[in-house]
């Protein structure tokens, strides 16, 4: 008599995979479309906040260049000041000096 063991084991094998294929069902076409177009919506939000981090970041750094420029002109104007006050003041510590 032939053995009906191994059939029956490839048939209980074959049920439990299709009922686990059944309950991880692939998602259909739409569903792929809908998580693609979400991801893409996710990643063009991105995209367009990196923009605007970059847009910002650009006119950041060309005020704090202007106000580089501008700090600059303005010590070199103090210094100047600086200088032409110590001038001033040695001129008239020597014209007093030999008034003496």
């Amino acid at each position: 008599m032939p053995s009906t063991r191994f059939p029956i084991r490839s048939l209980v094998a074959l049920s439990i995979m299709s009922a686990l294929a059944g309950c991880a069902s692939e998602p259909t076409f739409g569903e792929r479309l809908v998580a693609e177009g979400q991801s893409r919506a996710e990643m063009g939000a991105q995209a367009v906040q990196a923009e605007k981090d970059i847009e910002r970041g650009r006119r950041l750094i060309e005020e704090g260049r202007s106000q580089e420029r501008d700090a600059r002109a303005k010590l070199d104007e103090g210094q100047r000041l600086v200088d032409r006050g110590n001038d001033r003041l040695n001129e008239i510590r020597n014209a007093v000096s030999q008034r003496r």
